[in-house]
């Protein structure tokens, strides 16, 4: 029986991470675009709020300033945005 359980709650979590990852290419459900900026580039990236939250700096973000909950796209300024872009894209694939 805990085995069961166990393989039945692995596939779930399989599955919502295959989905997660899924719709960062097609943009169903992806509600934030952030973007990387330097001062000659920039670069972005669809995301879920509930990743971001996983920050805790956008944690802080949006559970401190009711109006960023309404906002649908974060500029974070950077020395380097490929670089920021593709290390953020890296660490919440």
């Amino acid at each position: 029986m805990k085995t069961e359980l166990f393989i039945f709650n692995l596939k779930i979590v399989s599955n919502m991470f295959k989905t997660l990852q899924e719709d960062l290419t097609n943009q169903f459900f992806t509600e934030i675009e952030l973007t990387f900026e330097d001062p000659r580039y920039s670069c972005s990236i669809s995301c879920h709020r509930i990743i971001l939250a996983s920050v805790p700096y956008f944690y802080k973000l949006f559970t401190t300033f009711a109006d960023s909950l309404a906002q649908k796209e974060f500029v974070v300024h950077v020395d380097d945005a490929v670089i920021a872009h593709d290390f953020f894209y890296l660490f919440t694939s």
